[in-house]
């Protein structure tokens, strides 16, 4: 597999290929071509963009705001489109996207299984800096990766349940089954953000590593604090049930295609 460099440096040569790019200000294409290597995946998502898309043409890109910080998160990437309907029309669009592009990484659920039946989940509950407090939230995060390379992103998933629970390598989960549930637009107004989700299965008689703790130690230093807690399945329906307390887009979309699939039952 290419590295970060090279992937940038590809797509870097097929980004000046591209009218918009030729009719961006040199200042601005001076930004994007100093990206660090890591923004490759955004990169890649600018040379893969349609030129024409919901009735406008992208002339060129206006303004990029990226943070002076490092590491870079996110970018905010504002183009200067054109109607095709009336060319006379002209105006800003902007959309925000991780550094990764689309394929920014993974989120799931932790199931546990007792004989033949799911019969409770994992989920996380901890601080969020976007949010400005407590929030559901479910396993995963961030990874570079192409979108054809499930292997890897099943491998960061396997990872980062561990991670997030403050389990040591020597005391990781063993899972049973990894399912994959596809891909989830999280805010298609606002984000290109495209990540995979997952649910994982361990078995009842071997769920004794699984900690329910306020804060179960994530070693990740740009992570916040957040700990995990076991709800019974049964307890998930109904007006009061927990899909109701549970805001997280992820969790509800997880839960929706677990169903979808007949490996919960509603009831």
């Amino acid at each position: 597999m290419s590295t970060l460099t090279e992937r940038k440096q590809a797509a870097i040569v097929e980004l000046q290929k591209r009218s918009f790019w030729k009719a961006t200000q040199p200042s601005i294409q001076q930004q994007i071509l100093g990206l660090p290597d890591d923004c490759a995946g955004y990169l890649e998502d600018l040379i893969n963009r349609q030129i024409e898309v919901g009735g406008v043409r992208q002339i060129a890109i206006s303004e990029l705001i990226v943070p002076d910080a490092r590491p870079i998160f996110s970018i905010l990437t504002i183009y200067l489109v054109q109607s095709l309907k009336d060319p006379s029309l002209a105006y800003r669009y902007q959309y925000h996207s991780w550094k990764h592009g689309p394929n920014s990484g993974s989120k799931g659920l932790l199931f546990v299984r007792n004989g033949f039946k799911l019969t409770h989940l994992l989920c996380l509950r901890g601080e969020s800096f976007a949010v400005g407090g407590p929030t559901f939230d479910t396993f995963g995060g961030f990874i570079e990766v192409k979108k054809d390379d499930i292997n890897k992103m099943v491998g960061n998933f396997k990872r980062e349940i561990s991670e997030e629970m403050g389990l040591k390598p020597e005391d990781e989960l063993d899972l049973e089954e990894i399912i994959p549930l596809g891909r989830l637009f999280v805010d298609r107004g606002l984000t290109n953000n495209h990540p995979f989700i997952f649910a994982a299965v361990v078995n009842g008689e071997k769920a004794t590593k699984i900690k329910t703790e306020e804060d179960a130690g994530n070693p990740d230093p740009y992570e916040m604090r957040s700990g995990t807690f076991l709800v019974p399945i049964k307890d998930v329906w109904g007006q009061k049930g927990f899909a109701m307390q549970n805001d997280d887009g992820y969790f509800l979309s997880i839960m929706m295609r677990m169903v979808a699939l007949g490996r919960i039952v509603l009831s």
